[in-house]
Parts: C-alpha cells; sequence; structure tokens
C-alpha cells in the first residue's frame, strides 16, 4: 500500500515537472538567486566606497569646521594686531634689543637735575655691546636678556632722594632699583645716597660669547 502511495506520488512530481510552467518557475527561480547573488557582490565594493565617502566627507566638514574657527581667531588676532601696532614702539622703549647708554645715562642725570640733587659718582660695570641696526633681528627667540648695572651717588634731602627713586621707577624704560643705602653727611645736613640700579635689555644670542 505505502509503495503504492510513493508511486503514485513520484508520478505526480512527474508530471508536474515535466510541464512548461514547472520548469519555468524553476529557471526562474534560479535566475533571480544567481542575479541576488552576482548582485551582492558587484554591489559590496561600491556599498564599500560609499560608506567610505560618507566618512571622508564627515571628516572633511569636521576639518572644515575647525579650519573656519582657526580663520576667525587669525582675524581676530590681526585686527589686535593693527589695533596696537602703533604702540609697539612703547615695547622697545620699555626694554630695548639695543640699549642706548648715553641716552639712559642722561635720563637718570635729568631726573637727578630736577630735583636739584648732585651726582656724585657714577659708575657702570660693563660697557654694553653695541651691533648695527641691520644685524638686528626680528626673531625674539634669538635674543637673550641682559642687565647693565649702574652705581650712582647722589646727594641731597631725604624727600629729594625718595623723588628721584620714584621718578627713576616710574619712567617708561625699565630701570630696576636693586639697592638704596642713605648716610647723613658730617659737613652738612645733606644726605648721601647710593644707588645701584640694573638697566634690562636685550642681546643677540650670537653676541654674547664675542
Amino acid at each position: 500500500m505505502a509503495k503504492n502511495k510513493q508511486e503514485q506520488l513520484a508520478s505526480v512530481l512527474m508530471d508536474f515537472y515535466q510541464k512548461p510552467v514547472a520548469r519555468v518557475s524553476i529557471e526562474l527561480i534560479l535566475s533571480i538567486l544567481i542575479v541576488i547573488f552576482f548582485a551582492l557582490f558587484a554591489i559590496r565594493p561600491t556599498l564599500i566606497t560609499m560608506a567610505d565617502l560618507v566618512k571622508e566627507i564627515q571628516d572633511k566638514k569636521e576639518l572644515t569646521q575647525q579650519m573656519n574657527l582657526k580663520l576667525a581667531s587669525l582675524a581676530s588676532a590681526q585686527e589686535q594686531y593693527t589695533l596696537y601696532q602703533p604702540q609697539f614702539y612703547l615695547l622697545e622703549e620699555t626694554i630695548p634689543r639695543q640699549l642706548d647708554l648715553v641716552k639712559s645715562l642722561k635720563k637718570l642725570e635729568k631726573l637727578a637735575g630736577e630735583g636739584q640733587l648732585v651726582i656724585n659718582v657714577m659708575s657702570l660695570t660693563k660697557v654694553p655691546k653695541t651691533v648695527e641696526e641691520g644685524s638686528l633681528s626680528n626673531e625674539f627667540s634669538n635674543y637673550q636678556r641682559d642687565f647693565l648695572e649702574i652705581n650712582i651717588e647722589v646727594i641731597g634731602s631725604y624727600l629729594q632722594i625718595r623723588e628721584f627713586v620714584e621718578k627713576i621707577m616710574n619712567l617708561r624704560q625699565v630701570i630696576i632699583v636693586d639697592q638704596v643705602v642713605v648716610e647723613r653727611m658730617t659737613e652738612s645736613d645733606n644726605l648721601s645716597a647710593s644707588l645701584k640700579v640694573s638697566l634690562p635689555y636685550y642681546i643677540l644670542s650670537s653676541t654674547m660669547d664675542q
């Protein structure tokens, strides 16, 4: 009985597959599967390329944003530079690259004269080197800071000496008052003040050991 059923089922299937509709359906399914199979292999590189392009576009957007921020910062810095450029000479006067020794000494003499002080002694520990203007560099890293020490002895009243020291400290050019020693003079009511001051300035590193 079971054998008859199997034979009947086999006969039915043979009849079905021999029909044109069945053959067309199988061929259609196989064709679709083949198309899908090859489509996946053909599209995969394209999908990978598209993913890479999307990532590259995103990275470039972030880079563009960063560049825009930097450009805005540069524009702001340029604006500030232009605004304060007329005052840059004050920096050169404050701590010069080329110390004008004569001019600096005359400033001290002028302050003493304005305060009616008598300069008894003015001595230097060294004479700073001079460099031709054409040899000066605009690169700050090429310079080192140095100090010129000046010893000054003045004679006058306490108020005159105090005012002299205050004026030195308020000069546009930086002059550091390192020490002040005041003594009473035996010959008069005046005081004698010994000052040790330092003038900072910048010197080219290449000339330091010359």
